[in-house]
């Protein structure tokens, strides 16, 4: 869905300029974004009462985004020091992938490959019926994130491919047998698995893990959204890991 020009009036002026740069910055890498660059120049010229013409060749398009953006360290002392993706990823072998099977949403499907891009894991791989990057929503969802996924109908398969490798297969779900993920240090590589969003992993999976770790909860509700499940399982295992 792309931003309206009503909406983008409405915004406050730290934000005109923050929105305005992050569309250069999504072109000048080449990603594609629901707005055009020239469109929200021509609305930014509207309402700031500027008048930046529209660049013809990217090394412009580069000096405007810098432009606006030291306007945007100027105006808050709170601004982050990094507020936009960095262009490249910064390749770090971390020792730990993820498996995604018969995740239903394709929300869920790119919500997670974008916080396992943000904290580092080698790569995401899809079974079963979890939608791909070919689908729409969960494209839009994963924000472009700079990391290998790939599609396997027998998470089987894959989970012994990965054991062949001397990794260890670790299953994030709560039952009788699951431990607090708080309570452990990740020494080894791992590969982490999330199931289906109402069912959970299979059995088949389960029994053929080497650990399987839940979150511990405080409230009346006794589960949680896969992809938060997985934002805060994947935090913890970074965070433990030597």
């Amino acid at each position: 869905m792309s931003f309206t020009e009503k909406k983008f009036s409405g915004l406050s002026k730290l934000n005109r300029y923050k929105k305005t740069a992050y569309i250069i910055k999504e072109h000048i890498s080449g990603n594609s974004t629901a707005n055009s660059p020239e469109e929200i120049i021509i609305w930014f010229n509207k309402y700031e009462n500027e008048n930046y013409s529209i660049p013809e060749k990217k090394y412009d398009w580069g000096l405007l985004a810098e432009i606006l953006l030291q306007k945007i360290e100027d105006f808050s002392a709170y601004n982050e020091n990094n507020s936009f993706d960095n262009s490249i990823r910064i390749k770090n072998e971390s020792g730990i992938s993820l498996l995604l099977d018969n995740i239903r949403s394709p929300y869920n499907t790119g919500a997670i490959i974008r916080t396992a891009e943000a904290l580092g894991v080698d790569e995401v791989i899809l079974s079963g019926i979890t939608p791909g990057l070919d689908n729409s929503k969960a494209k839009r969802t994963s924000m472009n994130s700079q990391i290998t996924v790939s599609h396997h109908k027998n998470p089987i398969e894959i989970i012994q491919k990965f054991r062949q490798q001397n990794y260890k297969i670790v299953s994030i779900e709560k039952n009788i047998h699951s431990i607090d993920i708080a309570n452990n240090v990740f020494s080894e590589k791992k590969l982490i698995i999330f199931g289906n969003e109402e069912f959970g992993i299979s059995d088949e999976i389960l029994e053929i893990s080497d650990k399987i770790y839940h979150i511990e909860l405080k409230g009346n509700k006794n589960s949680l959204n896969v992809s938060v499940a997985s934002g805060i399982a994947l935090y913890e295992i970074v965070k433990n890991k030597p």
